[in-house]
């Protein structure tokens, strides 16, 4: 039989800091009602999510793909999840998967109203929509992502293409329109 400590009942071998580890996960899991491993195992490492960046970069768009697909099964939850959302969309983009492109742009315009990539996602919504010939749509993701306040560098290609699509659609008026408003833009 081991031997015990007869003030706590636990073996001998077990120290007190083991003890209080032990503790704390209890006690966080009684407060937050989530074990503290869930908790860690849901941040992202930067290793991880860099190494689909990399890829991306180096134009291995399946295996940039495969990555964020990884880390969007693994970590659902994740803080940072918009941001390897938006990265997966990109990526399939780059492949040609179109709508497997624009409904990942869709889900962070729906799921994640305050990215930082949402105004990237509107602008990649409209050129998903548009390489899919659903010109109605993209025509209101390319205008959209033109009234963004972080869209400066891609306000000029937002009205153009915008303008495309309602040429396309036998809009005219509309795309003329759109024009005059690039015109004025300082």
């Amino acid at each position: 039989m081991p031997h015990m400590n007869v003030r706590f009942g636990l073996p001998n071998n077990l120290s007190m800091a083991a003890v209080a580890v032990i503790a704390a996960l209890f006690v966080h899991a009684w407060m937050f009602g989530v074990p503290p491993q869930a908790c860690a195992a849901s941040r992202i490492s930067a290793r991880e999510f860099n190494s689909g960046v990399s890829l991306f970069k180096r134009g291995e768009f399946a295996l940039a793909a495969d990555v964020f697909k990884e880390l969007l099964d693994k970590y659902p939850d994740a803080p940072q999840i918009d941001e390897v959302k938006y990265w997966f969309a990109e990526t399939r983009d780059q492949l040609k998967d179109y709508p497997a492109a624009l409904g990942m742009y869709k889900r962070i315009i729906a799921e994640h109203p305050e990215s930082k990539f949402l105004t990237r996602a509107i602008f990649g919504a409209g050129y998903a929509s548009y390489r899919l010939n659903q010109f109605q749509e993209a025509s209101g993701y390319f205008t959209d992502a033109a009234r963004k306040p972080d869209a400066e560098d891609i306000v000029g290609e937002s009205l153009i293409m915008g303008a495309y699509c309602f040429s396309q659609l036998k809009q005219p008026a509309r795309a003329e329109e759109i024009l005059k408003e690039l015109l004025a833009k300082p």
